[in-house]
């Protein structure tokens, strides 16, 4: 499951690992989230500019096909000749998920239809579901 950046709550963003929000304040946050959607799990090279060498060249471009080139020349003005572990930001995205079923089942979803689409059991909505927000 992606996050995506319009869904996050300024509690969202205060809490996400401090490389992503490093990523943010160079390049903003959509792109933040991009790479993390693109890369969560694994250790990137960030090349130290967009052309250096074939291998940069690659890098450059994974990162400008997930973040954008603007985006992606900013976090190679910060970051480049590091290697970077991008974080999987799970508790993240169980929260949003969270959200996203506390939401339907408010719109009228049953317990059925929310534990197909989300794949996940009666019982796992049922605890969502009684959890406090």
């Amino acid at each position: 499951m992606d996050i995506h950046a319009e869904e996050l709550t300024p509690e969202d963003v205060a809490r996400l690992p401090a490389l992503v929000r490093d990523i943010e304040r160079v390049a903003g946050l959509p792109a933040a989230i991009a790479v993390v959607n693109a890369f969560r799990g694994m250790e990137i090279s960030i090349p130290k500019g967009e052309n250096n060498n074939t291998s940069g060249k690659a890098a450059f471009e994974r990162i400008a096909a997930a973040a954008g080139r603007d985006a992606a020349l900013a976090i190679c003005n910060e970051f480049g000749g590091e290697m970077l572990s991008i974080p999987r930001c799970h508790t993240l995205r169980t929260e949003i998920r969270a959200r996203a079923i506390r939401r339907a089942f408010d719109d009228g979803e049953d317990i059925n239809t929310l534990a197909r689409h989300f794949e996940m059991t009666y019982r796992a909505i049922e605890i969502i579901l009684n959890r406090a927000i």
